[in-house]
């Protein structure tokens, strides 16, 4: 089921918990911070989510519909390209999403919160899974191949090249995306050198 605001303080409220997660932590947060950065009142925040922690919850869920909802197809080749497009859209396009779902500590909080975030990252590792095991089924790649270790190779490069960037305090700039275009035809080219069979 996808969720939807149903009040425009309802968007307010998760918009602000959202952007001061992800630039302040869940941890450091407070529901007054999000009250004031969504200029509305606590009771209106209680009466939406109660706490905060049903707040981070929402937020969750939302990520992982956003996830679950993506339809890649193709040739298996093509749809591995398209799965790294999403995953780059994803950091570019949703980049305090991200932030939340990659801080420390939040599957400490409750055991549904950890439950969803595990499920976030395993829709992810097995959307990359699925156009493997296809592309293996079909002879388009060669099924001698670890799928895990080309998926947190090509997560984890992608991950770190993010990362560094905005520890760095870059901002997204000419030069930015050029490296990311090399970035990602590196990954593919990595990609198709381990998997395509020898007759492609």
């Amino acid at each position: 089921m996808i969720i939807n605001y149903q009040t425009q303080p309802e968007k307010d409220i998760l918009d602000a918990a959202t952007t001061l997660f992800a630039n302040q932590g869940y941890h450091n947060t407070t529901i007054r911070e999000v009250t004031e950065f969504a200029k509305l009142s606590n009771s209106m925040l209680n009466y939406y989510f109660r706490t905060k922690e049903n707040l981070l919850q929402t937020i969750l869920k939302i990520i992982y519909e956003k996830q679950n909802n993506e339809k890649i197809r193709g040739k298996a080749i093509e749809r591995l390209s398209k799965y790294i497009d999403s995953i780059i859209e994803h950091i570019l396009s949703e980049e305090d999403y991200v932030k939340i779902i990659f801080q420390e500590n939040l599957q400490n909080i409750n055991p549904e919160i950890k439950k969803i975030i595990n499920q976030i990252f395993t829709l992810h590792k097995n959307q990359f899974l699925s156009i493997i095991n296809h592309g293996i089924s079909i002879g388009e790649f060669q099924s001698n191949i670890n799928a895990d270790i080309l998926y947190y190779y090509a997560v984890g490069t992608l991950k770190y090249f993010f990362e560094f960037n905005s520890l760095a305090g870059n901002n997204p700039s000419e030069l930015f995306f050029s490296e990311l275009k090399n970035i990602k035809k590196s990954v593919i080219t990595h990609l198709e050198k381990d998997l395509l069979s020898e007759s492609d």
